[in-house]
């Protein structure tokens, strides 16, 4: 909280201590060398909401952005796979607030990589939500800048959308699909889950029978 703040750890403790004293939030650790506690939670769950919707929409994405970052910066490689979800929600409040491309492409890339640990944990429109994400990312000239990621996603957003039983968007997403990917054999994976619901529709008592792509 002093790093995010820009505060010293006695500032930040100080005003800490207004919100103990008045029971809006309570120490979960002992009082250390320093005699401050190091640990806390609200007092209750309408505490906590109460707090967050006095901040205005830019302030929280401003604050959420500054965490993600700043987890970002001091986590170990292995630590960000661990604590992917922690670390992308954060970043993701930062979507209209930077600019540089590089940073954008970064953190395209672990929406990707949170969209596929959502997939495979079958969070499905947990999921859905970090393959928007990342192409917001991206930006308008994704598939001329980054066409291996942004493939990726719009493969992905396609295989969600028909998880999540949203055909309209999964056959908007597949239109986008055969325009901007680059060969037949790009198209065909995603043309295969579009055939999936199409055929369920028709029949959903008989096994679709799926044909060899490759």
């Amino acid at each position: 909280m002093a790093k995010v703040s820009n505060k010293s750890d006695r500032d930040t403790f100080a005003l800490l201590k207004i919100a103990l004293d008045r029971g809006f939030i309570l120490p979960l650790s002992g009082l250390d060398e320093n005699l401050r506690f190091q640990s806390y939670k609200f007092g209750h769950d309408r505490i906590q909401q109460a707090a967050y919707d006095l901040i205005s929409n830019a302030d929280k994405a401003a604050t959420h952005y500054r965490i993600g970052t700043m987890l970002y910066q001091q986590l170990s490689s292995t630590a960000k796979s661990e604590r992917i979800f922690e670390l992308v929600g954060p970043l993701n409040y930062g979507i209209s607030l930077i600019t540089e491309i590089q940073k954008r492409d970064e953190f395209a890339k672990l929406n990707l990589i949170t969209c596929r640990k959502a997939r495979d944990a079958t969070a499905y429109q947990t999921s859905r939500e970090y393959a928007i994400a990342g192409l917001s990312w991206l930006g308008k000239k994704a598939w001329f800048r980054q066409y291996k990621i942004t493939f990726a996603l719009f493969e992905l957003a396609v295989e969600l959308a028909s998880l999540c039983g949203d055909v309209e968007e999964m056959e908007r997403l597949v239109e986008t699909v055969a325009t901007e990917a680059k060969s037949v054999l790009d198209r065909l994976p995603v043309y295969h889950t579009q055939i999936i619901p199409i055929s369920l529709a028709s029949n959903p008592q008989k096994p679709f029978p799926f044909p060899k792509l490759f």
